[in-house]
């Protein structure tokens, strides 16, 4: 398949991100932080990442709008130049939802990603790019975090034509599949709904596509 140039770096920094999952386990789907920078259709260069006001948004985070503004700031000095900010609501997406599908996971968060792991590295087309234990992150710098560890992982024939029907698609690329325990001890495997990103970027005449892509995660997810 063919792709314009497009690239993702992934980076992140415990003391600003463990606030924003204590304060809302789900921001561990958009953390650690991304920019994405990419080749458009006329051959100019774009740098793209979610913004705080938009995980605040999403992922219903309060009482966080100093550390938020910090890392705004920081975003867009990494960025560079003019920035353009999105006038959407992420509330408006699927009907007010938040676009992270959760299901019940097992015994404990190191089983769970454990078996998922297991289960990417047995797929075929599919490869595990990282795994992110936020906990130990937390740890790392004297913070307390539930159990909470992203999977992430891609499989290039399924994402590519989906970022060459939209190219801001691969914010959300690779996939993710976010291992947690809430705030009552249950464990939870959460990912990204495929119609919500479809949604998000605009992206049309890809349902059968996202449907694949629905079942492989829901059957990884709750391991079936």
């Amino acid at each position: 398949m063919e792709l314009r140039p497009t690239t993702l770096l992934v980076f992140g920094n415990p003391n600003a991100g463990t606030p924003l999952m204590q304060a809302s386990q789900t921001t561990a789907i958009d953390l650690p932080q991304k920019m994405l920078v990419y080749e458009d259709e006329d051959r100019r260069t774009n740098v793209v990442y979610n913004s705080p006001a938009y995980l605040a948004a999403r992922h219903d985070i309060t009482g966080q709008d100093e550390r938020l503004d910090t890392i705004d700031s920081v975003l867009e000095a990494l960025a560079g130049g003019d920035v353009n900010r999105s006038k959407a609501d992420p509330s408006a997406l699927l009907d007010g939802g938040n676009g992270v599908v959760t299901a019940a996971g097992g015994e404990s968060v190191d089983a769970t990603a454990d078996r998922i792991q297991s289960t990417l590295q047995s797929a075929d087309g599919i490869s595990i790019v990282a795994t992110v234990d936020h906990a130990a992150n937390a740890d790392s710098v004297g913070m307390e975090l539930r159990p909470t560890t992203a999977v992430l992982f891609g499989n290039p024939k399924l994402g590519t034509p989906l970022m060459q029907a939209s190219q801001t698609a691969g914010i959300d690329l690779p996939q993710k599949l976010l291992v947690y325990e809430d705030d009552s001890g249950a464990v939870r495997v959460g990912y990204n709904d495929p119609q919500y990103v479809a949604e998000r970027h605009g992206i049309t005449g890809q349902n059968e596509r996202l449907a694949t892509i629905e079942n492989a995660l829901r059957s990884i997810a709750i391991g079936q």
